[in-house]
């Protein structure tokens, strides 16, 4: 029994020891199950983000279809819209105005400031036909 007594504690160290070891292995199974469940979850959430981004690509992408119709017909009813202008006949505009007149058109009586263009220039910038004048 003696010699028992003399092994006792170098068993007790290497129990010990056997406890840590197995206590870490414990801990790191855990540790590394977690990541997997973790990671698990970041893939599921990464392939929800996907179907959202797929689903608001498609979302955008018929806005812009729509828009674009939009714009085409908004086109299309400008140029049938669109005055025949004469290129080469002088008419007058502006700063604040919206209307293209002609030199004598009462609408421009009090305008101290005038500015000279041709009828297509004028048109190509936006301005309409005075109702009065009616260049």
């Amino acid at each position: 029994m003696k010699r028992w007594k003399q092994h006792l504690p170098i068993l007790a160290v290497f129990l010990f020891a056997a406890i840590g070891f197995l206590a870490t292995q414990y801990t790191q199974h855990q540790q590394w199950t977690r990541l997997r469940e973790i990671q698990a979850a970041l893939q599921e959430i990464q392939e929800q983000v996907d179907q959202i981004d797929r689903e608001d690509s498609k979302a955008l992408q018929k806005q812009l279809q729509e828009l674009q119709t939009q714009i085409d017909s908004i086109g299309s009813s400008d140029e049938a819209e669109a005055p025949s202008v004469s290129s080469d006949k002088t008419v007058y505009v502006t700063p604040s105005g919206s209307s293209y007149h002609e030199k004598d058109c009462s609408f421009l009586a009090n305008s101290e400031t005038l500015w000279e263009r041709t009828e297509a220039e004028a048109a190509g910038q936006g301005y309409t036909p005075c109702s009065r004048c009616n260049p």
